[in-house]
């Protein structure tokens, strides 16, 4: 399977920025694999992909998921992570805009998105900032 996605704009502060995506390809897999996964509540994508990497039982997916509580890491061992979660509970129920800044790489984008989608469930007014890597070195390098 190939797919191609089109130029897409992305508009900042600087203006809008370009960007061509590489092409996926996604190897062959096991459909039945694929089917059992979904039958076990597996989205059909996530499905397609487990089983295109080999993974063969429910028990495997699972895993590799990490569905277990036990092994997810807790958050509120991060210093002040309860002051933050206060307050953000505090901006919520005083109907208080809310800034979310996030870097422009894969765990930046998707950690803003996931806040996000949160603050929206529960009726948030929020904002997203992304910080231009490549003009903030430019900065810091200029400034250094």
């Amino acid at each position: 399977m190939r797919y191609s996605t089109p130029r897409v704009p992305l508009v900042g502060q600087e203006g809008t920025i370009w960007m061509r995506y590489k092409n996926w390809e996604i190897g062959g897999f096991d459909r039945d694999v694929a089917v059992e996964f979904y039958r076990e509540g597996i989205s059909p994508l996530v499905s397609v992909l487990l089983a295109s990497r080999g993974i063969a039982s429910i028990v495997d997916a699972r895993a590799h998921l990490g569905d277990d509580p036990k092994k997810i890491y807790d958050p509120f061992l991060m210093t002040d992570m309860d002051k933050a979660v206060t307050r953000i509970l505090a901006a919520i129920e005083n109907s208080e805009r809310i800034a979310i800044y996030g870097d422009y790489d894969v765990d930046g984008m998707t950690s803003c998105v996931l806040l996000a989608h949160w603050l929206r469930s529960r009726g948030a007014d929020y904002e997203i900032y992304i910080v231009n890597a490549l003009l903030y070195t430019a900065i810091m390098t200029l400034t250094a």
